[in-house]
């Protein structure tokens, strides 16, 4: 049951969104105060064309980032976006964990998105509480009417240039919804399909399961989706200590 504090039109955007939050999702939060980010000279050649990939605004708007357990996907998630938030180009994250509860479900990963949203880019919120003025019931709503009313119609109602900013969303596969997790690609990816101005960029991280590379093989999402393995970048020459330096807690678990 949605919260009444909707009805209240003196309540803010962050105040109605609020509640329906996923705890702890964030790059920057407590429960994630002790997340590893890369250390020197381990995924140079990775971050490096993961930073070419933020600076350079290719055309490719999605990153897909896929590896095996323990190859250190979290571990650059999270240093990508420390990386981004300090550049000021971080737009919102959200790390996917069985471990954390809550923080495997899909069912609030949009209305996380918004809020997030919200907080970064302020011009979004009077296009969401027009929205919530129109529909209070909009955190019942399926995720794809949440993201048209709270995330893409908003951020293409702000009036002036919105710079590309980079929505990080590490662990896909640590999400339980099999379906959810399909559909919330699927939203994101033809986000981009008319309307080119729409100015944000996402980079997944996920196992390479079928359920989920699966939603990235169309043709039209191909063309603006960039994939790295971590396996092309293995070294066989790490040693035992850089393995482990790489390795976040829930991997070397």
């Amino acid at each position: 049951m949605f919260t009444s504090c909707v009805l209240s039109w003196s309540a803010s955007v962050l105040e109605i969104l609020g509640p329906h939050r996923i705890p702890g999702a964030a790059y920057d939060s407590l429960q994630r105060e002790h997340a590893p980010i890369c250390v020197t000279n381990t995924h140079m050649d990775v971050m490096k064309r993961i930073w070419d990939w933020v600076d350079e605004n290719d055309g490719r708007p999605i990153f897909l980032l896929t590896g095996a357990t323990g190859l250190g996907k979290s571990t650059i998630a999270q240093t990508l976006a420390k990386g981004c938030a300090g550049d000021n180009k971080l737009a919102a994250s959200i790390f996917f964990s069985r471990e954390i509860p809550q923080s495997s479900s899909i069912s609030k990963v949009i209305l996380t998105l918004a809020y997030q949203l919200a907080v970064a880019i302020p011009g979004m919120q009077e296009p969401m509480r027009a929205a919530f003025r129109a529909d209070p019931s909009i955190p019942d709503k399926n995720l794809e009417i949440q993201f048209t009313k709270l995330v893409y119609e908003p951020i293409l109602a702000i009036n002036h240039p919105v710079p590309p900013t980079i929505v990080v969303i590490d662990a896909l596969d640590e999400c339980e919804d099999e379906g959810g997790v399909a559909k919330l690609i699927e939203i994101i990816t033809g986000a981009f399909r008319a309307e080119f101005t729409f100015p944000l960029r996402f980079f997944f991280t996920s196992r390479l399961e079928e359920r989920i590379a699966s939603g990235f093989l169309e043709p039209t999402k191909t063309l603006r989706t960039n994939r790295l393995a971590l396996e092309d970048f293995i070294q066989d020459d790490e040693t035992e200590e850089e393995k482990i330096a790489r390795l976040s807690p829930h991997e070397l678990v």
